[in-house]
């Protein structure tokens, strides 16, 4: 399974919302994550620019845009980003397969 980090920042009626209603947001979304296949590892509230930290482990990046797609079109965000968590191990394989492209940077001058 793929992990992902995801970062939101609430559009301003849903933070009134939490204010007029404190609510536990991590248990809003676990079912959804369930339902799709995998789990919510963390979910933090972040002070600053970017309003909640979700960890979550997801089968595929169909899923992780299946998540982003709900999440956004119900207008509770303003921003949504999520990326794609390598494990140490995994990363270590794809230096490995880095080592074998052989890519050649650009040059200057002349071609």
């Amino acid at each position: 399974m793929a992990h992902y980090l995801v970062e939101a920042t609430y559009a301003p009626g849903a933070v009134g919302g939490m204010i007029a209603h404190p609510q536990d947001r991590r248990e809003a979304i676990k079912p959804i994550v369930e339902r799709m296949g995998g789990k919510v590892e963390a979910f933090y509230f972040v002070a600053g620019e970017t309003a909640a930290v979700v960890i979550m482990e997801l089968p595929d990046d169909v899923a992780a845009t299946s998540f982003a797609m709900a999440v956004t079109a119900s207008g509770a965000v303003r921003s949504f980003t999520s990326r794609a968590l390598l494990t140490v191990e995994e990363s270590m394989r794809a230096m490995g397969a880095a080592a074998q492209a052989e890519y050649r940077p650009p040059t200057t001058g002349t071609p």
